[in-house]
Formats: C-alpha cells, sequence, structure tokens
C-alpha cells in the first residue's frame, strides 16, 4: 500500500562538539525534526528526506471562470497558404536503450518517503517488514546509515534504516554525523554592533548541510547557538553563535584622494579620469587571556581594488574579510587601501554655461590654458551678451507696463484737460520702446554671431592629456 499526504516541513538541527584538546576540527552532529500528522502510524517506513527550495502555490482549479471572447471578423481579403515546419533534432534511440530502461524501470524499488522544505511539505511512506522505531537524538550514526544523493538543486538524505513514527507524534531522524574542519575566530563588520564569536567551517563531507539552527559545545559546556544557511560540500563559511566581549574593533578616521590622471576632449564631450584613493584604519584590541583571530569585515566599494597588505582571506559579494592576529592583552592595527577609477563626462554646449568649469580645468597646465582660453573668452563674451539680453527685456517689459498704464489714464480722463499730460508720455514711452526693440535685435544679432564662434571652437578643439594633479 502507497499513499500520499500533505504534512508540515521537516527541520534541520545540528551539534557542533569541540574536543577538549584542539585539533582544528569539530564533530558536526546533525538531525532532522519530521512530525506525522497524517492520522496514522509509519510502522518500518523507508524515509528520505528531500530539501531545496520548490515553487509551491495553491490555486482555485475548482471554481469555474468565464472570460470575455473577442469578436474577430472573418479575413477574407487574404488566403492562407499550407506551410511545413522544420522538425526538432533529437537523439536516435536503439532498441537495446529501449529495453534497458524499462528493465531499470521493473527493477526500482518503490518509491520511499520524502519531505520537501520549503513553504509546503508532501510525505509519502511505504511499508515495510523490517524492524526499526524512533531514533532518538544521542544516536549515533554508523557509516552507511544516512546516503545523500543530489539532483536538480535539490538533496536528499536517505535513511537506511526502516523508520517508526507513530500518528500525532514527532522525531529526531539522525542524519549526519562528519569530522569536519572548524576554526574559532572573531567576526566584526559595520552593521554589527559587537564582535560576534564565530565558527569557520569546512564542509569537506559528501553531503549538504540543510539550513537550520546549530548548538555548539566546548569542553562539555554550552557556548552558544546560531543559523546556518545551506553549506554545499567543499564551501567555507563563517558560524557565529555568541558575543565577544573581549574583542573591541575601532574604526580611525579615514581619509579619501582624488587624483586627475586624463583630460580628453573630442567633439564637445570632455572626459575626466580620476582616480580616488580610499584609505581605512583599524585597531582591534583582545582583552582576553589568549589569543584571537579577529576577521575583519571591510565593506567593498564598487569597482574598487585593493592596494594593500595582508590581502584579504576571503572576499564575498559585498566585503573584504581580513584575517588579523590580536595576542592577549595587545592591540592590532589593520589598514587597507582602495583605488577607485572615476569618470566624468561633461557636455560642452553653448546652451548652457560651463565658464566656470573649463577656467578650472585651464588651471591644472600652461598647455590647457593655452588649448582652452579661445573658448573661455568666446563663451564669457556669449554670457554677457545674454545678460545684455535679459536686461533689454526686462527694460521693455517695464516700458510696455507704463504704456498700458498711460493708455488707461488717457480712457479715464478722456475730455477733460489733464489728458493731455499723459498723451505726452505715452509719446514717450512708445519712442523708448522702440528703441529699447532695436537695440535687443543688434543684441540677438551679435549673441547669434557669438554662439556660432563657440559651436566652431568647440568643434575644433580636440585634444588628450595626462595630468598628476590631486583634486578636491
Amino acid at each position: 500500500m502507497s499513499y500520499i499526504s500533505a504534512v508540515p516541513v521537516w527541520k534541520s538541527t545540528y551539534r557542533m562538539v569541540f574536543p577538549r584538546e584542539a585539533n582544528g576540527n569539530a564533530i558536526l552532529q546533525g538531525w532532522a525534526v519530521v512530525d506525522n500528522t497524517v492520522g496514522a502510524d509509519w510502522d518500518n517506513v523507508q524515509l528520505s528526506l528531500v530539501a531545496g527550495a520548490p515553487q509551491s502555490f495553491i490555486q482555485p482549479l475548482s471554481q469555474p471562470i468565464y472570460t470575455n471572447r473577442p469578436e474577430v471578423p472573418i479575413s477574407i481579403a487574404r488566403q492562407t497558404m499550407p506551410e511545413t515546419h522544420e522538425a526538432t533534432q533529437s537523439v536516435a534511440v536503439s532498441p537495446e536503450m529501449v529495453n534497458g530502461s524499462l528493465a531499470a524501470q521493473a527493477a526500482a524499488p518503490r518509491p520511499m518517503a520524502k519531505a520537501l522544505s520549503g513553504a509546503s511539505g508532501m510525505l509519502g511512506g511505504v511499508g515495510s517488514n523490517y524492524g526499526g522505531g524512533v531514533y532518538r537524538a544521542t544516536d549515533a550514526l554508523q557509516p552507511g546509515a544516512v546516503s545523500a544523493t543530489a539532483f536538480d538543486d535539490y538533496f536528499e538524505y536517505a535513511i537506511t534504516q526502516p523508520v517508526t513514527i507513530h500518528k500525532n507524534e514527532s522525531a529526531m531522524v539522525p542524519i549526519l554525523q562528519e569530522n569536519l574542519p572548524a576554526e574559532h575566530v572573531t567576526l566584526w563588520s559595520d552593521e554589527s554592533a559587537m564582535p560576534l564569536r564565530a565558527v569557520w567551517l569546512e564542509n569537506k563531507s559528501k553531503l549538504t548541510l540543510d539550513a537550520g539552527s546549530f548548538s555548539l559545545f566546548e569542553n562539555g559546556e554550552f557556548a552558544g547557538e546560531g543559523l546556518l544557511d545551506p553549506i554545499h560540500p567543499g564551501e567555507k563559511r563563517l558560524l557565529s553563535y555568541a558575543v565577544d566581549q573581549a574583542v573591541k574593533v575601532h574604526r580611525g578616521a579615514g581619509s579619501d584622494t582624488r587624483t586627475l590622471h586624463h583630460i580628453a576632449m573630442h567633439q564637445g564631450i570632455l572626459v575626466q579620469t580620476t582616480e580616488e584613493i580610499t584609505e581605512s584604519n583599524y585597531t582591534v584590541t583582545n582583552a582576553a587571556d589568549e589569543a584571537r583571530t579577529v576577521i575583519v569585515e571591510h565593506t567593498r566599494r564598487p569597482n574598487s581594488k585593493l592596494d594593500s597588505e595582508p590581502a584579504p582571506a576571503e572576499t564575498t559579494a559585498t566585503a573584504y574579510r581580513f584575517r588579523v592576529a590580536a595576542e592577549p592583552h595587545q592591540s592590532a592595527d589593520l589598514h587597507v587601501t582602495e583605488r577607485t577609477p572615476l569618470f566624468e563626462t561633461v557636455r560642452i554646449d553653448p546652451g548652457e554655461d560651463r565658464t566656470e568649469f573649463l577656467a578650472a580645468i585651464s588651471k591644472y597646465t600652461p598647455a590647457l590654458e593655452e588649448k582652452l582660453r579661445p573658448l573661455i573668452d568666446a563663451e564669457t563674451s556669449l554670457n554677457d551678451l545674454n545678460q545684455k539680453i535679459d536686461q533689454a527685456e526686462q527694460n521693455e517689459k517695464t516700458l510696455s507696463d507704463d504704456e498700458a498704464r498711460a493708455r488707461d489714464n488717457i480712457t479715464a480722463l478722456k475730455g477733460n484737460e489733464a489728458a493731455k499730460r499723459f498723451v505726452d508720455e505715452l509719446n514717450h514711452t512708445e519712442d523708448q520702446i522702440q528703441a529699447a526693440r532695436k537695440d535687443r535685435a543688434d543684441l540677438e544679432k551679435q549673441r547669434d554671431a557669438a554662439r556660432a564662434n563657440v559651436e566652431s571652437l568647440i568643434a575644433k578643439l580636440s585634444f588628450d592629456t595626462d595630468l598628476d594633479v590631486k583634486v578636491q
């Protein structure tokens, strides 16, 4: 008989035990917590635990859903012609391959009980005549007690001995016992308020460690607990488990300097290549009676390169990890230098005032001053004309307002002797407006000529200059 039923996900939990005599290794024991909620006993079932992150969801397939269908007219303007499509490339299969595959399927064992680690789980069971029972947390694993299999992005722990879990009960099934390299360190980063005691664990086993909690024991005493993400064979991972109250890490005031290395301008595009040098200083203080290995996490800057010693012990996507040895009641310093190339692109265009920017660049070398001076002078003249045109437009607006006010007064005093004064004022204002318009027109012609001159100078200006200038 076989069955399938929804059950809670199984959970992983571990215990890491360090021997009294340090040898660079720790015993890692792992258990899977399995819950039987199907309402029936699992007597002597073959149990297999599968972990991964499958997509899972609920969709109301039983509910009728209606959609509006668009009305499409029948096409009679063009006729469709039959066509052929290329066949998919396939691998030729021989009769021997087919027979071998069928034989393998016939000889394959029945599915074992499985649980998926994710949002939901399915567990199926198969009866067995083998003896067995619930594993206790203290049961030691024997060689061959668990086999591991990887497929796609999942991994499986197959328990070789049958398991019994009664209905509405839970069991801790041992899935792992390995002697793995483990190093005690202290981990510090900008994101953590306090340094943390951690273990640098290297998974040299053939098993994938599923995500879960762990407890750590030293000299037979509980030392702390923490969480771990999945660790595949060959991976090395930092696992923190307690606060290190004896270690203090101080990040001193750093310095940022920029050096301009290259300036180029072609077709009105000016590009500055600058190198930013960032220096960071750390002081690690160890107040403990024993030496500490402190891992300092230094946040990586985008596109930066390290230019200091020592090299990081490990590099992650967001940080460099430096190893610092701190002797008992001593301090140790760490200096980190990073070089980051910066590229600034500026478009030089007559429509935007770049006079101050170009003047600042021209001060770097006499050669740049000589090349940029004609353009700077031309842009200065263009800016002066733009300011004069703005003043002329403002003057015209003021005269127009005076003209409108005089016309209103003439209308209000129509037939009155006092209206004559406003008529004279109106005539004088109109003469001023005509003169202002002529002046503005002359200024606009000068501006157009100045703009054409600037555009010509920009088009002709082309250079590449190497520099070594410190900038703000």
